[in-house]
Order: C-alpha cells, then sequence, then structure tokens
C-alpha cells in the first residue's frame, strides 16, 4: 500500500489548521480577522467530516466546491441544550466577550419567558474569542453559572459578525434540529415572546423566514464609511431581499438549508446581507412584518400597548431593558392589551 498519499494529506490537514490558528489567535488587522476564503476546500476527507457532523439526509457531491467550512472550534457548548425538549423556538443573541452587563440585564428581562404559552423556548448568547485573557476567564465563569453562552475560537470583532451568525445556524442544524423556529437577534433589542409565540402558532412551520425586509439595498459605495463594500466584495448594483440582523425568525429546515448552503458561499462582512444572498440562493423569499421595530418608530412610550403589540424593539441600553420589561409586565395583565394586533 502506497502511504505517500496518506503522510502528504496528514501534512496539508497539520498546514492549513496552523495557519487558522495563527489567523484566529493572533490577527495582524482587523480585516484579517475574516478567514480567507479564497481557496477553494475539495476534499474527501472534508465531504465525510461534514456527513458526520451534519447526521442529516443531505447527499454531498464530491465534485462541489466548498468555499467556506466554517470549521472552527466551540470552546464553550451546551450539546445537549435541546435533548428531550419539544424547543418550540431556540432563540440566538449575538453578544460581545465583554458585555456581561448586558447578558445580565437580558437573563434578567425578557429571556425570563422561556415558556411562554406552553412553548419551549431556549436561549443562548452567540460569542466569538476575545484577545484579552482575563475576559475569557471570566466568561468560562459566567458560562459555569448561567449555562447559556456558545463560543467558537475566532476573533471576536464587528467584521467577524458573519461568522458569528454562521456559528449559530450551525449549532442548530448539529444540536438543536427538533426546534420549530430559531430566532437570530442582537443584544441591544428587546423582544415580546408573548406576540411571537401566539404569532408563530398560524405561521408555516417549513419554508419560512420573517424579518424587518429591505429590499434592493444598494451596497455602499464610499470610501470611508463604516459599510464600505467595494465592487470586489460585491460587484452587483443591488442586495438581494434581506431581513435585517436585528431580529429574524425562521423555521428550521431553513435554518439548516442556509448553513449547508452558506458551506458554498463566500463570506461577506454584512452578517444580514449574507444570509439574505444564501436565503436567494436556496429560492427562500423572506417576509417583512413591520413588528420586528429595527428603528424603533413604532413603540411610542405614550402608549404602552404599542410594545406589548411589537415582536422586537432596537436601540435598547441596559437600563432601558429593565425600565421597558417592568412596563411590559404591568401591561401584559389581562384585559390590558391583546398581543397579536396588526399594525399598520
Amino acid at each position: 500500500m502506497n502511504k505517500f498519499p496518506f503522510v502528504l494529506l496528514i501534512c496539508c490537514n497539520v498546514t492549513v489548521w496552523f495557519a487558522l490558528y495563527q489567523r484566529v489567535k493572533k490577527p495582524d488587522s482587523k480585516y484579517e480577522l475574516v478567514r480567507d476564503d479564497g481557496d477553494t476546500v475539495n476534499s474527501t476527507a472534508n465531504v465525510e467530516k461534514l456527513r458526520r457532523e451534519l447526521n442529516r439526509s443531505l447527499v454531498f457531491n464530491e465534485t462541489d466546491e466548498y468555499t467556506n467550512l466554517h470549521d472552527y472550534e466551540l470552546t464553550l457548548n451546551h450539546p445537549h441544550m435541546c435533548k428531550d425538549r419539544k424547543v418550540f423556538l431556540l432563540v440566538l443573541v449575538t453578544s460581545k466577550p465583554e458585555s456581561k452587563t448586558v447578558r445580565s440585564a437580558i437573563r434578567n428581562t425578557w429571556a425570563n419567558e422561556v415558556a411562554t404559552r406552553n412553548r419551549d423556548i431556549v436561549i443562548l448568547f452567540l460569542l466569538g474569542t476575545p484577545t484579552n485573557d482575563s475576559i475569557q476567564d471570566n466568561l468560562i465563569e459566567e458560562n459555569k453559572l448561567q449555562g447559556d453562552i456558545l463560543q467558537e475560537n475566532f476573533v471576536d470583532d464587528y467584521l467577524n459578525l458573519t461568522l458569528k451568525t454562521i456559528m449559530g445556524l450551525k449549532w442548530a442544524t448539529q444540536y438543536c434540529p427538533n426546534a420549530k423556529y430559531v430566532m437570530k437577534t442582537d443584544s441591544d433589542v428587546f423582544v415580546n415572546f408573548e406576540s411571537i409565540v401566539e404569532f408563530l402558532a398560524t405561521r408555516p412551520m417549513t419554508g419560512y423566514a420573517v424579518g424587518h425586509r429591505f429590499i434592493a439595498s444598494k451596497p455602499q459605495r464610499q470610501k470611508g464609511s463604516k459599510w464600505y463594500t467595494s465592487e470586489d466584495v460585491y460587484p452587483g448594483p443591488t442586495y438581494p431581499p434581506y431581513l435585517c440582523g436585528t431580529g429574524y425568525i425562521a423555521s428550521i429546515d431553513v435554518v439548516t438549508r442556509l448553513y449547508l448552503e452558506s458551506i458554498r458561499t463566500k463570506l461577506l462582512h454584512w452578517e444580514d446581507v449574507y444570509v439574505g444572498i444564501v436565503m436567494q440562493q436556496i429560492q427562500i423569499l423572506p417576509r417583512h412584518d413591520n413588528r420586528f421595530d429595527t428603528f424603533s418608530k413604532l413603540y411610542k412610550p405614550q402608549q404602552p400597548c404599542s410594545l406589548y403589540r411589537l415582536f422586537t424593539v432596537h436601540h435598547v441600553k441596559t437600563s432601558g431593558m429593565y425600565k421597558l420589561w417592568k412596563k411590559f409586565q404591568k401591561y401584559k395583565l389581562p384585559g390590558k392589551c391583546h398581543a397579536y394586533n396588526e399594525l399598520s
């Protein structure tokens, strides 16, 4: 038996993993935090790895090109969180490693509603790896106490939000395939499970994605802009329809298909646009509902019931989270407001 190809494969794998380690652990600049996806990964070993990881009915074609295997490792994980549970809604909240106070505010407010209307809700925080060792030590202790943090070994940075979102899609596919729906949201968002659960009770359970939808948005071509996107990165004149990353919901089959298709899709810094690109490739048209209050225009403090009717409220600071929660609890009482009510 010729051992040379086997030895060569091991050497190549060691080289690739060392390169990834260097990129993840010791980035030279912000723009190097996102993995280089220029090389196509197309080997039987990686295909078999995907088959084992996913354990689902998809049949991989060995001639397919895989540009984004997302083979980062989970350094903090809760693989049995969904086991033996009838999970109605899995909620994945993007968070910064240093934002312990923000996570505490969420846990003490809207994340308390884990059994709304007898529906099981699982809430987890998505994090990358901090460059500060003391922050990482604090995260480990926080996770031991709270048991709700997922972390992968890419550097946590704004330009890596797409990696964080793919991490959530992958985790849901691997560890929570029994969930009916998955929600992705941010840590500066107030979430109203009362209205969401009532709404989802009448929604499709497959092929479904909903949020605040943007249509025909144009890439920002002005250099110096926070959202600058060159034509080399995205050549098209407009983005496909996409759901704002501050809060959207998809049925579990869509989440699984998004993750599997992302393996073949070149990364883009803007995570919500990226998900929209992948969604277009799997031929899912996202639906719009303005109760995902992306611009915080529909919540009116002088009209308390407006909060109860919304699904999300964006741009909420830590102190505001507690204030909204107190108000929400007050108007949650029978006869005060009715949750499921269309807003114009």
